[in-house]
């Protein structure tokens, strides 16, 4: 499993995805999708790079019968918009946008993973408090691979 290979791929699924571009424009004023491979935190993108989605290598294993690779996937909105249903609810927009826009990207990478490798798992984390008005759903994607005769089943 060449995990830059998968990153690539990943990366390139999500920017061309154009229900992914219309969504985002039709919420976020024109906006397009910012997408990164690998993410520098400590000096996060701006507001003018929501909303954005973010690919990481997590971890890889090999050896045995398969190979296990884990890509993180970082998706951020900046919405701070409370609208009020007839009921009185106030719903915070960006926990409803984030989670749209995970599944957008989850149905980009489910089409885009090569043949040879599956989705084994997808474990996601919710944080819409701690950096509000940026709301963020990340995500763990663990492939897997089948070991074939004459590749390294180590790498």
């Amino acid at each position: 499993m060449v995990i830059n290979t998968i990153l690539e791929t990943f990366t390139q699924a999500v920017k061309t995805d154009t229900a992914l571009r219309d969504w985002c424009r039709v919420n976020y004023d024109n906006r397009d999708l910012s997408v990164f491979e690998n993410i520098d935190l400590r000096q996060p993108p701006g507001e003018t790079s929501c909303p954005l989605v973010a690919f990481f290598a997590e971890s890889k294993q090999g050896g045995g019968t398969q190979k296990v690779g884990g890509i993180g996937v970082l998706c951020l909105v900046l919405d701070d918009e409370t609208p009020q249903d007839v009921h009185g609810v106030k719903r915070f927009t960006g926990g409803r946008h984030v989670e749209t826009l995970r599944q957008m990207v989850v149905a980009c990478l489910s089409d885009a993973v090569p043949d040879n490798i599956l989705i084994d798992s997808i474990d996601t984390e919710y944080d819409p408090i701690e950096q509000f008005p940026y709301v963020s759903a990340s995500m763990r994607v663990v492939l897997t691979e089948g070991w074939t005769i004459g590749s390294d089943h180590l790498e």
